[in-house]
């Protein structure tokens, strides 16, 4: 799909991706089309699946949740699975989870307010979910890069 991209899209979804509340008439301006133009566009891609949606970026911080922290899930295979990752999703403090290659069967991402509750957390939920053996965690000391529009 990616060969699909002209110079155009790339330019809206490069502008969207670092500000998605940039007017579509500020990024024809940028880009010496109409603004219509840009709406047209933005929808194209919205229909064809390109753009998912338009996100808010929380300072976590800010918000009481600093820790951030990656979990290696190692998983029965005797038991289904779907559960876990319904009981994943019932957990607030659970950003992410991907199903992943090597020595683990998921990988999560995190968020606490400190490490005494991250460790009740991980204790208390994530190792007593259905289905899951063990668990590693790894916490993220410093965010050193994250970016949104790598791929363009």
């Amino acid at each position: 799909m990616r060969d699909q991209l002209d110079d155009l899209d790339i330019g809206i979804m490069t502008r969207l991706s670092r500000n998605a509340r940039k007017s579509y008439l500020e990024i024809g301006r940028e880009l010496k089309v109409s603004g219509a133009t840009v709406h047209e566009r933005v929808r194209k891609l919205r229909r064809k699946g390109i753009i998912e949606g338009f996100y808010v970026r929380f300072d976590h911080k800010k918000l009481g949740r600093p820790v951030i922290a990656y979990v290696g899930l190692i998983t029965s295979q005797k038991k289904p699975l779907f559960r876990l990752v319904e009981e994943l999703k019932r957990v607030k403090e659970v950003e992410e989870a991907y199903s992943v290659t090597g020595k683990y069967d998921f990988l999560i991402k995190l968020r606490a307010p400190d490490n005494e509750q991250l460790q009740n957390l991980l204790t208390d939920r994530i190792g007593s979910l259905p289905g899951v053996v063990r668990h590693e965690t790894m916490i993220a000391m410093t965010t050193v890069l994250e970016k949104n529009e790598g791929f363009l």
